[in-house]
């Protein structure tokens, strides 16, 4: 049997956010496309279910942060306030060979912008499952992905976005 790992090719997977504001308030919603991986027998194919959402967060005159966690925990520091809403870990469908297993690449970080505007990052990407995983016997499985956003005091109201990269790869 030839080795898988020369045999795999890798999806980039691009996502697109938003990040909403009214006066204080800050809305974050991380909208994510779809995409393959093309590897040995059935690709990999990976689809949006859920975007990562933060719910409502409130930005104050310190520096903080909000993290929505893959189990859809979330958590705001020191100068963020938390405005409810719904905050939610990006969910994804993943569909390929069955009992077949593969591999998870989050980014490392990835910035937030408003055109002409102030930027914030977006860091600390988790998943679970974590690094890997094992498609089930009809070849489907979820991954849930968190994140931590970084807030600065300078942000401006407005709509914000984003693209980073996920790949995922048979192993």
């Amino acid at each position: 049997m030839k080795s898988n790992r020369f045999h795999n090719r890798f999806l980039r997977n691009h996502h697109a956010g938003f990040l909403k504001a009214s006066a204080a308030i800050i809305f974050v919603c991380l909208c994510l496309l779809h995409g393959e991986a093309l590897a040995q027998g059935r690709p990999i194919k990976v689809t949006l279910v859920q975007g990562l959402d933060f719910g409502i967060i409130g930005a104050t005159d310190i520096i903080g942060t909000a993290t929505v966690q893959s189990n859809g925990t979330k958590t705001v520091s020191a100068g963020i306030l938390d405005l409810g809403g719904i905050a939610t870990p990006a969910i994804f469908r993943i569909q390929g060979e069955r009992n077949r297993s593969f591999l998870i690449t989050l980014p490392a970080n990835a910035t937030i912008t408003m055109p002409g505007g102030p930027s914030a990052i977006l860091d600390n990407f988790e998943s679970s499952p974590p690094v890997s995983g094992v498609l089930d016997q009809k070849g489907n499985a979820t991954v849930a992905v968190g994140a931590t956003l970084n807030l600065l005091p300078s942000l401006w109201e407005g709509a914000y976005g984003s693209l980073f990269d996920i790949m995922v790869t048979y192993q």
